[in-house]
């Protein structure tokens, strides 16, 4: 009885497959190991039931015998399967009748006997187990080397890796052969993979070709002939007219030389400013239409970069030695004007009808806000004019390097970017109605501007006297600021809520920890410079911003608690002070009648 059996490994055409070594025919890992195949050229494409070169195994691995691994030398006959090594038996079929005929897409056929017989590799079980470990089947572990070593030829390893998932083998075990057949046969596996790509490239690019053909959105090119030009003996001659040309001959050909020297004029002008040259009217057109295009850009950039270059205040006079006083005497000066003037208009203001109003369906406090809210608009769009940012930057914009006196006014109403006018304006629709209905629109307007101005002096004196030059702040941060705390401090209690639901609270508990955050923050904040505008906020101006309109917030709760006072007492009978006193000091006065 022969102890020894052949092993054949049916290996299916799935997924993509590689016309430079099909997996439907492979050749025995012996001839893979070995250098047997001196090309990698397949040698038929069968169907997926074509079996593997027979790998043959000994005894069991309580045996002595070893396994061998034989190759099919070039008295072995290429069939589907390879049946046990034994005494020839001849073929009563002849070999043109046996010999299945190759198909369209079938490759040429090169048979074993065109390749020398390797040598005999000898692997026994326990070399299995010293590359694979304990436990691993033989026939597994040679499963395992032939996929590997088969992918490594055929480059099949770089696009499949080492998952051998369909065998139940673990990547450890897959890493372990790899390297096993790395280290014993070397093979160029880079070049192999570039081969790889290339005919996968090719065949993927066939196919959908083929379907793109097929479906009729594409027709592969005929090949053109070239007319062959007929001899001059068959032209037809040139008849010459005795009388001449006629008029109308030679204005078509003026108008044609016309027409050639306009569309050389037009090429030369084309080469001259770099342009592609276009042969078609309507694409020079376009073209002279982008080029226009482009020169205006170019123009207004160059303009931009003129006037920002105009608009910069230069770093020495920022920086300049100067006393503290010279920077903050005017600025300081202008902003107690307004502010004074401010007040006096609170005093002075007197609500007017509604038919002198220009939209009396909104209600005042609406408005008030809706045209702070329209300056600040109008100045953000200006912002967006290169030959407005020289006054923009002097007056718009509060330096405290080089401080100009109505910036600290016009700063308020200026901001640079959507995020900044976007939360300023909604604090200010948030907080203003409410607080212009309370305390009325001139005292609103009053804390507004107050609130800006006292929140730009503290901040404009804190930067001199620190000398932080570089700093410079725009936007009515600190204006609303003070319209908060104005709202948190008029009325004794507000309320979160409907008037269904809600809770109440004193607004002094929201004041005092927003105030001691912006403390902190001031406290923290960095040294503001160039690297820094747009990302750092100037809480020295919030804190101003907050004080100051808490401080007029609390004055008008106390001015109306007197009022609300005297009125009460005015109901009750009692005179104030000043009027008894004048009527205790009056004397009276006799009227004598003269009697006639």
């Amino acid at each position: 009885m022969n102890n020894v059996y052949a092993i054949a490994i049916k290996a299916p055409c799935t997924g993509l497959q590689s016309s430079l070594i099909p997996r439907c025919h492979r050749r025995g890992l012996i001839a893979l190991l070995t250098g047997f195949a001196k090309s990698i050229t397949p040698c038929r494409t069968y169907s997926h039931t074509t079996t593997l070169p027979s790998i043959r195994k000994t005894l069991p691995p309580w045996r002595t015998a070893q396994t061998r691994w034989y190759a099919p030398g070039p008295d072995t006959t290429h069939s589907k399967s390879h049946a046990r090594p034994g005494p020839k038996i001849k073929n009563e079929i002849s070999p043109a009748t046996n010999e299945r005929k190759p198909t369209e897409n079938q490759e040429t056929e090169i048979g074993y006997e065109e390749f020398q017989p390797p040598s005999t590799v000898e692997l026994s079980a326990d070399q299995i187990v010293a590359i694979f470990g304990p436990g691993t089947p033989f026939d597994l572990g040679m499963q395992i080397l032939q996929e590997l070593q088969m992918r490594r030829v055929s480059g099949e390893l770089q696009d499949k890796g080492i998952d051998l998932s369909e065998l139940d083998v673990t990547e450890v075990q897959a890493m372990a052969g790899l390297n096993y057949l790395r280290d014993n046969f070397p093979v160029d596996e880079e070049a192999a993979a570039k081969e790889w790509q290339q005919l996968e490239i090719e065949r993927l690019t066939k196919a959908i070709e083929d379907r793109a053909e097929r479906v009729g959105l594409y027709k592969k090119k005929e090949v053109e002939y070239e007319e062959e030009e007929e001899p001059e003996e068959r032209r037809p001659k040139q008849v010459t007219n005795v009388y001449g040309e006629s008029v109308l001959v030679q204005r078509q050909k003026e108008m044609k030389a016309k027409e050639e020297a306009e569309e050389k004029a037009k090429k030369e002008e084309a080469e001259k400013i770099g342009q592609p040259v276009e042969s078609y009217r309507g694409q020079q057109m376009v073209l002279a239409k982008q080029q226009q295009i482009d020169v205006r850009r170019q123009e207004k950039r160059k303009r931009a970069e003129e006037y920002a270059k105009a608009a910069e205040i230069p770093k020495e006079a920022i920086l300049a030695e100067r006393p503290a006083y010279s920077r903050l005497f005017f600025p300081t000066l202008f902003s107690l004007a307004v502010i004074v003037a401010s007040l006096l208009f609170a005093e002075a203001y007197e609500p007017p009808t509604s038919s002198m109003r220009m939209f009396p369906l909104v209600s005042p406090a609406m408005a008030s806000c809706m045209g702070i809210a329209l300056v600040n608009m109008v100045v953000f769009i200006l912002w967006r004019r290169p030959e407005l940012w020289s006054l923009f930057n002097k007056n718009m914009m509060m330096s405290a390097g080089h401080p100009i006196a109505f910036s600290m006014l016009g700063s308020i109403f200026s901001h640079q970017t959507v995020r900044h006018i976007f939360t300023n304006g909604l604090i200010l629709f948030l907080a203003g109605p409410t607080v212009c209905e309370e305390i009325g629109r001139g005292n609103f307007i009053a804390i507004f501007l107050v609130s800006g101005l006292g929140a730009n002096l503290i901040s404009l004196w804190y930067n001199v006297l620190i000398k932080n030059y570089l700093m410079a702040s725009l936007g009515m941060s600190g204006a609303v600021y003070g319209l908060v705390a104005a709202y948190l401090l008029i009325a004794d209690r507000r309320r979160i809520g409907s008037e269904i639901w809600g809770v109440n609270y004193p607004g002094w508990i929201v004041f005092v920890p927003l105030l001691l955050t912006e403390i902190v923050s001031w406290k923290k904040m960095p040294r503001l410079g160039p690297q820094s505008i747009g990302g750092t906020s100037d809480h020295a101006n919030h804190v101003g911003g907050m004080v100051s309109g808490a401080i007029l917030g609390l004055w008008l709760k106390w001015r109306k608690a007197e009022q609300e006072k005297a009125w009460h007492e005015y109901d009750a009978g009692v005179l104030p002070v000043s009027e008894v006193e004048t009527e205790a000091s009056a004397t009276p006065v006799n009227v004598v009648k003269k009697v006639v």
